[in-house]
């Protein structure tokens, strides 16, 4: 793939195919995402730390054949992320990859790195062949769900216990993203011209994402269905139960479908029911509980052009 360089307003950041001379930025990279974030990543630390130098220089070597593509971010001449793409070796199964190892230091998060590296990833599977990509996410991981989502990815189901760390386990949120369009047998509607195809679309037909708790995620109408600029999502709330408690820098609209309970916020919390709109300031921490008897259903519009962190 060609180098790019994305303008941040900290400066411009040099996206690029890793090579055998940036061994000491990817084990660098790769060390940190594991040690700071090991609820984020299968591997641990400990493992891959043990690797000699020679593991790592010939990940390098063999990219794109028998090991995964991997892409570095650098910025100020530093690396400041990495993401790779694991292409499945078998020859029934060569059009499908997997996206692993996303990572963005954090002062260099927000200002679209991740997404830059993902694209990357994406960029060189469509030119080898590859049709669709897949990933796993914890659950729990809002921030990067939600770059996942302004980047294509659909989810698609959940893995239970996925990840056991320090007494607890971790589910997955499977999602994925075509990269070929031919193989997905439908057109995608366009909208970039000023003139969109309708898209009727039932939410009974769309595979719920779950959360350990009994929460589902339907993802209704995003970038795959052909809208450019929100993510149509319901939310389904057991009795007793909440939605993450979270916070991203966007705003979002919710509107309540069924049931009670109340929209929590650091301050305190205000009792919600049907018919109820709901306007979620960015950088606010915020929950939804269930406090009623009967499943609680909103729906939430998220805005794709929010920066947030990967």
């Amino acid at each position: 793939m060609a180098d790019r360089v994305v303008p941040t307003r900290q400066g411009d950041v040099l996206i690029r195919a890793a090579r055998e001379g940036d061994v000491e930025a990817y084990r660098e990279l790769r060390l940190e995402a594991l040690q700071n974030h090991p609820d984020a990543f299968g591997s641990d630390y400990a493992t891959a730390a043990a690797n000699p130098p020679e593991y790592w220089t010939e990940r390098l070597k063999n990219a794109g054949s028998t090991a995964p593509a991997m892409f570095i971010a650098r910025a100020e001449g530093q690396p400041v992320g990495l993401c790779g793409l694991a292409r499945e070796n078998r020859p029934k199964s060569r059009h499908s990859a997997e996206l692993i190892s996303l990572y963005v230091r954090s002062a260099w998060r927000g200002l679209g790195v991740g997404e830059a590296l993902v694209k990357a990833a994406l960029d060189w599977g469509s030119k080898h062949g590859v049709r669709i990509v897949k990933l796993a996410v914890v659950t729990q991981n809002c921030f990067a769900i939600r770059l996942y989502e302004r980047c294509g990815f659909t989810p698609y189901g959940t893995e239970p216990e996925v990840i056991y760390l320090n007494g607890r386990l971790y589910d997955m949120i499977l999602m994925y993203r075509r990269i070929d369009a031919s193989a997905s047998g439908a057109a995608v509607p366009e909208t970039t011209g000023g003139e969109a195809a309708m898209l009727i679309r039932r939410s009974s037909d769309v595979a719920p994402v779950r959360y350990g708790n009994g929460v589902e995620k339907r993802v209704l109408l995003g970038p795959n269905q052909g809208a450019p600029h929100f993510v149509m999502r319901t939310i389904d709330v057991p009795p007793g139960q909440s939605s993450p408690w979270h916070k991203h820098e966007w705003e979002h609209e919710m509107f309540v479908l069924a049931g009670s309970g109340v929209a929590v916020r650091e301050d305190g919390e205000t009792a919600i029911s049907v018919g109820d709109a709901i306007l979620v300031p960015g950088n606010e921490m915020h929950s939804v509980k269930n406090t009623g008897t009967e499943l609680l259903r909103f729906i939430c519009m998220v805005p794709l052009s929010g920066e947030d962190n990967p």
